[in-house]
């Protein structure tokens, strides 16, 4: 357990330790613990991801796949749930921005887009652009 003059002596001031009232150790969340915080979670960042989505009409899906990949690459960032969000910001922000102006409706993520958001955002707006021209 970590004590008050453990933190002095890591460098906090000793005013500042005297202010936190309770001090408690956490050990960091695994690929598994930060899968249920993303989908299990009320008012989770998934949730608000496709309520965003929603608002322009587009329906988001995640696959397992991809639920694990976001997990796997937040874990690796050692910043918790936070890196949820940061992970699934940097895979969605540009398909949030580019989608709402075509003919997209649904949006199924797969752990590939994860891994590649601009190549996939692409290949989807090509495929869009292909249908589009046809009808």
């Amino acid at each position: 357990s970590v004590t008050a003059a453990d933190l002095i002596r890591y460098g906090l001031e000793p005013e500042f330790v005297g202010r936190i009232p309770v001090r408690v150790a956490c050990r960091a969340l695994g690929q598994e613990e930060l899968v249920r915080v993303r989908t299990e979670a009320e008012g989770s960042v998934l949730g608000q991801m496709k309520a965003d989505f929603d608002g322009y009409g587009i329906e988001l899906h995640l696959t397992d796949a991809a639920l694990a990949e976001v997990a796997r690459r937040a874990a690796s960032q050692h910043t918790g749930a936070r890196g949820l969000v940061t992970v699934l910001e940097q895979t969605l922000r540009d398909f949030k921005f580019e989608l709402p102006s075509t003919q997209i409706r649904r949006l199924v993520v797969c752990d590939e887009t994860v891994r590649q958001p601009q190549r996939q955002l692409k290949r989807l707006l090509a495929g869009a652009r292909t249908e589009g021209e046809r009808m």
